[in-house]
Formats: C-alpha cells, structure tokens, sequence
C-alpha cells in the first residue's frame, strides 16, 4: 500500500494501441520480491529494443506491510520511490532521445482535467503532434475523449491505487506511437496526495485547482 493514504494495489489494466500497432519495439522486465522491506523490485529498462509481451499488466510499486512501525514504512516507502525514479529516469531518457516533451497533469477528482486536455488538443489539431497516457481507477472513459479528437491514447487504471508510477508509464509508453519532436501528456489519477511523490519522467508538472 501507499504509506502516504494506504491505497490498495490489485492489477493494474492497460487498454489502447498494442505495441505492433504503435511500432515499438518489444520490452522486457522482471518482478522479484524483495527479501526484507516487501516492496516489489522491477527489473526492467526502456528503449527501442525489448523483448516484452504488450498485454502484460504493469504492477504498481506499492507496499504491503501491516504492523511494521513508522521507522520501517518510512524506509520501504524510499526504496519504493528510490526503485521509480529509476525507472523515471529511463522514461525520460527515452523520451529525450525522441524530442519528445512530456506534461503530467495533476488534480484532484472532477477539477476538470480531461476537460483542459480535450479542449487544449482541439486547439493543437493540425499544429502539434501528440500523444496521451490517461491514469484512471476504472474507466476508460478518459482515454475515449482523448481518441474522439483524433490523438492516441492509452488507458491505464490503477484499481485500488492512487496515482501513476513511472513503471506504468513505461509499459503504456510502449503501446503509443510516441509523437517525435511533439508532446506527451499524461493524466494522472485525480489525487493531489500521491502523485506528487512520484516521479514519472515528465519534463513539466501541470497543476489544475478548482475553486468553486
């Protein structure tokens, strides 16, 4: 779980373009569990050149540890963040090595996320590539919005979970056609808590605060 809010981690589900259509590559990763600390461990690296079955849920990098003291869900919440930022930094240099400007949007629930992404897409019609990952806990109805005007999308939902992590990423990055030279944009899961803390390889954090 999230030492932050306690969210769950049951499977996490991916819908959208598959590799093959995107034109990635393949890509590979492990789960190891960890012997001490109960976290889970990736080992897993992105790039052009994987060997990875695409319909292969990305797992969220959570905790399970009832009864542990405070000290010791302090230390496994860092090797939990430690672990994504690694991967973060491979989304990133991936992106990087395709000009690719990345955005994460982050808001509560309903400030009107997808709403902003939606209309700002209509205004980029024509003039900029891009692409979008939609963070959800169960619908895919996000992702539906962003296709209806023409971009590609990918649905990740987290279940139980409470934001995106940079392992989700990687995985739904590989069922895109990355726009090179244009913009990603992912929307995180409407949660100002957790996301915060994870990073994702975004170049830029997007707040949205709804004051009515």
């Amino acid at each position: 779980m999230c030492v932050a809010c306690g969210c769950g981690s049951d499977a996490v589900t991916l819908s959208g373009p598959d590799a093959a259509q995107a034109g990635q590559g393949a890509h590979s990763h492990s789960h190891e569990r960890a012997p001490d600390d109960g976290a889970h461990q990736h080992g897993h690296a992105h790039g052009h050149s994987h060997s990875h079955d695409p319909g292969e849920p990305a797992q969220p990098q959570h905790s399970h540890a009832p009864g542990l003291d405070a000290r010791r869900m302090v230390e496994i919440e860092q090797n939990i963040l430690a672990k994504n930022d690694g991967f973060a930094a491979q989304n990133r240099v991936r992106l990087a090595a395709d000009g690719v400007f990345a955005l994460n949007l982050l808001a509560g629930p309903g400030a009107g996320k997808t709403t902003l992404l939606v209309e700002t897409l209509k205004a980029l019609v024509g003039r900029v590539s891009a692409a979008v990952i939609e963070g959800d806990q169960q619908t895919a109805n996000d992702a539906d919005r962003i296709r209806a005007v023409g971009f590609p999308a990918v649905q990740i939902n987290t279940g139980k979970g409470c934001h995106l992590d940079a392992h989700m990423v990687g995985h739904a990055m590989d069922r895109l056609p990355l726009p090179a030279g244009g913009v990603l944009f992912i929307e995180n899961v409407g949660n100002l808590v957790c996301p915060a803390a994870f990073d994702l390889g975004e170049d830029k954090r997007i707040t949205l605060l709804s004051v009515t």
